[in-house]
Order: structure tokens, then C-alpha cells, then sequence
């Protein structure tokens, strides 16, 4: 006789749906847990990769400095800090004002003609309420810097208030050079933009993209400065060789590539934390924590999201600095500044495309100096100025720089009132030298400078 076989009830649905729900959420979890994992050991290697390849993962490595050098004697860093601590905070943009209606007071004020009396009291009294910060710029200046950092790992906002600072003491001391050119006191000008040029140096250690503003400003004033100079009078020899080492010091290469190496530094210190320990503890220093360092997460997927957002930042960053070092003009093509909406705020990639448009504007207008230091010296020699830069060449073997912005020579055009060294500009085309707004546009056509001079002096 058959035995019935006794049937197995089936669990009922809800409990199957408990069941399958459990085994996805384990499923997912130990899936999230090895993919941190991996995400990590992609990470760690992507970082190796990166120091087997012998680019600086540390601000020091960057900057080539020992950080466990014993620096003997003085050193300039204890002066640019006192200089900046001493400066009363919010005052940078008065004190920009003042420095442009005084340069252009200084510029378009008449021969022999009284100089307005108001503005002349307003900087006789910021001047002589700022001889300590030209006692410590001036003595900073005669001091190599070892030891600076502008502290980058003390947090953002603290670095960008020395920025600030530095910003503001570079005005005052151009200022002062104004006020030197205005009573001819030409040696003493040029003294005083060897100084302000020499701040830069902070710069050096951490030049990360949120600073890069600070620094063009400091350039582009002394640069400004220089201009000034140069229309006032003709330089002796030695004036235009003090000024001419000193320029020669900003004309580097690979600057766009260092700041986008600094910025990779800075991000990775601030993600230290979701770096594989191992890496952490063969590339990066644990002290002082930087404030904005991001907390680690204690959900793996939070881990999982940051480690890959961070190979990926690594793998955009590669392109980056590789496409920074291409000849230019193709970094200026392959990351055009792109119109913002009101309102919008840039993105990383935009912030790296205004990085490298400034870097190349400012290259036009250290190298159009250098070359008008060349034109004053041919000056100098022949009592009149080359009618081409091919003859500044021949006279003292100097390479005609590239100009960025088209990758050919920079230009040159000479009239009865002085002459121009300029570049085509952001449109790539030869306005002419248009280096002045006009109605019609928001910014000048071309770029470089302009060197006046008055009559008798062609």
C-alpha cells in the first residue's frame, strides 16, 4: 500500500519576500565592502603610479626644499609674516583705489605742473604710516626663504587671508614706488619693485589655484610699475640690469603644470583620510591636520563614493598637467573660458581654464618687459631704438619669446611716440596693437605694453 507522501507547506509570500530582501541586502553590503576595498587597492596603486613617475606628491618634493634642512641665519619668511600680521585687515580696497588714481595722476600729470595737493597729502600720510612694512618687505627681500609655507595646511581661509595681505602690503610698496618715480628717484624705484617682485616667493611652496589670483595681482602691479618707469625716463644700464636679473627670475616654464600638481597635492592631503594607510603613511605626513581635511565616513559606502571620486579627480588630473606642458597656444584650445549664467559658479575644469588664461597672459606681459628692458639697452648703445625686434636679437643674442596665445613671435611696432610689445591676444589675431578698451570692447583686443616717451627722446 502507498505511503502518502506528506507535502512541505510553502512559506508563505511575505516571509519569501522577507527572505529575498535579506539575502540582496547582504548581497549589496559585502558587494559595497569589497568594492571599498578594491576602490582602495585602485587608489593605492594609481598613487604609486603617480610617485614612480617622479611627480611630487608633497609640497616640499614640489618646490625641490628639505623640509628637515637646519636653516642657519635669517630668513625672509619671519619678515613677510610680521609685514602681513601688522596690516590692518579689510583695507585692500581703498588702498587699490588710491594706487590706481595715483598712478594715473603720476602718468598724465604735465611737466613742471603742481601736483594735486589732496591726493599728494592722502599718500604722503599712508607712506609714512607704513615705513615698518617697508622695513620688513625691504630687509624680506635681501633674505633667501627657506622655511615659508603661506599655510595652505592650516586651512584655506587662513592661506587666503594671508593672500589678502600680501596683496594689500604689495600695493602700498608700489605706492612707494609710484612716489619714487613721481621725484625721479629712479634707483630707489627700482629697489622698491625688486621687493615687491621678491614676494612672489611665497607663492613657491604651495601654489594652489584658490592663490593664483593673489600672486597674478602682485605681478601685474610691479609689472604696471615697470611700465611707469620705463615712460618716465631713460634707465641707466645698471637700473635696467637690476630690474632685467629680477624679471628674468618670473620667466619660468611649466607654471600652468606646477599649479595643477599643487592642487592635486592639496586635494589628496584632503582626502587623506580615505587613502589606503599604508600610502598614507609612505607619501603624506599626518601633522598638523588641515581643518578642511573630510571626515572619514564610517558607512563603506560613503568610502566607496569618496575613494572613487578621487581616482577619478586623479585620472582628469593626469590629462591636466599632461596637457598643460603641450606648446602653446594648444593648453589656451583645449580649455577655453567658457561664458558663465549669471549667477553660476565655475566648475573645477573652468577653474583650471582661467588658471592657465591668466598664466598666459601674464607670460606676455614678463617677457614684453624683458624685451623693452632689451629695447631700452639697444637705447642706450645707439641712441635710438631698434626699428624690429629681429635687431635686438642680432645685438644681443636674444631669443624672441613665443607669444602664447598664437605660438609665434611676440610682435613689435614702433611709432614717433615709442613702440609696443604685445601678443594677438585671446581672438589669436594682430589687432594692431590694441591695447587700450575701446567702446566696443570689454577687454583689449591684444596684449602687452606700451612704452611712451616724450619729445627728443625717439
Amino acid at each position: 500500500m502507498d505511503q502518502a507522501v506528506e507535502k512541505k507547506a510553502p512559506l508563505p509570500l511575505w516571509r519569501r519576500i522577507l527572505l529575498a530582501l535579506i539575502v540582496i541586502i547582504i548581497a549589496g553590503l559585502m558587494s559595497i565592502i569589497v568594492a571599498n576595498y578594491l576602490a582602495g587597492v585602485m587608489l593605492g596603486s594609481k598613487i604609486n603610479a603617480i610617485a614612480e613617475s617622479g611627480e611630487p606628491l608633497d609640497f616640499y618634493a614640489m618646490a625641490r626644499i628639505d623640509k628637515n634642512a637646519t636653516v642657519t641665519g635669517e630668513d625672509a619668511s619671519d619678515y613677510y609674516t610680521s609685514a602681513a600680521m601688522a596690516l590692518p585687515n579689510n583695507i585692500l580696497p581703498g588702498v587699490a583705489q588710491l594706487n590706481m588714481v595715483y598712478r594715473a595722476t603720476v602718468q598724465s600729470n604735465p611737466e613742471g605742473q603742481p601736483f594735486p595737493e589732496e591726493l599728494l597729502n592722502t599718500v604722503n600720510q599712508n607712506l609714512a604710516g607704513a615705513k615698518p612694512l617697508f622695513e620688513s618687505i625691504d630687509k624680506a627681500a635681501s633674505l633667501p626663504l627657506y622655511r615659508y609655507d603661506i599655510n595652505v595646511q592650516n586651512g584655506s581661509r587662513q592661506a587666503h587671508g594671508i593672500s589678502i595681505q600680501n596683496q594689500t602690503a604689495a600695493y602700498i610698496v608700489s605706492l612707494r614706488t609710484l612716489d619714487h618715480i613721481r621725484n625721479k628717484r629712479y634707483p630707489a624705484a627700482a629697489k622698491s619693485i625688486v621687493s615687491q617682485l621678491r614676494m612672489v616667493r611665497q607663492y613657491a611652496l604651495t601654489p594652489v589655484l584658490y592663490l593664483q589670483d593673489s600672486k597674478n595681482a602682485i605681478i601685474l602691479l610691479a609689472c604696471s610699475d615697470i611700465q611707469t618707469l620705463l615712460t618716465k625716463d631713460k634707465l641707466p644700464k645698471e637700473i635696467l640690469a637690476v630690474l632685467s636679473k629680477e624679471i628674468a627670475l618670473l620667466v619660468s616654464n611649466g607654471d600652468v603644470a606646477k599649479t595643477m600638481m599643487a592642487e592635486r597635492i592639496y586635494q589628496l592631503s584632503l582626502v587623506k583620510n580615505y587613502l589606503p594607510e599604508d600610502i598614507t603613511a609612505k607619501y603624506f605626513t599626518t601633522e598638523p591636520e588641515m581643518p578642511e581635511t573630510v571626515m572619514l565616513s564610517p558607512k563603506h559606502l560613503g568610502r566607496l563614493y569618496r575613494r572613487g571620486k578621487t581616482y577619478i579627480f586623479l585620472n582628469d588630473m593626469d590629462k591636466l598637467i599632461s596637457d598643460a606642458r603641450k606648446p602653446w597656444p594648444e593648453p589656451l584650445k583645449l580649455y577655453p573660458i567658457v561664458k558663465l549664467e549669471e549667477g553660476q559658479r565655475p566648475d573645477f575644469e573652468q577653474l583650471c581654464a582661467r588658471t592657465i588664461h591668466a598664466n598666459a597672459q601674464i607670460k606676455v606681459l614678463v617677457k614684453s618687459i624683458s624685451l623693452a628692458f632689451s629695447c631700452e639697452q639697444y637705447y642706450n648703445e645707439n641712441k635710438q631704438y631698434p626699428d624690429s625686434l629681429d635687431q635686438i636679437s642680432a645685438s644681443f643674442g636674444v631669443v624672441i619669446p613665443k607669444d602664447p596665445f598664437s605660438g609665434n613671435d611676440l610682435l613689435f611696432k614702433r611709432d614717433d611716440n615709442g613702440y609696443l610689445i604685445y601678443s594677438v591676444g585671446v581672438n589669436g589675431k594682430d589687432d594692431g596693437g590694441a591695447l587700450l578698451l575701446t567702446a566696443n570692447n570689454k577687454i583689449p583686443l591684444d596684449t602687452g605694453i606700451i612704452v611712451r616717451y616724450g619729445q627728443g627722446s625717439k
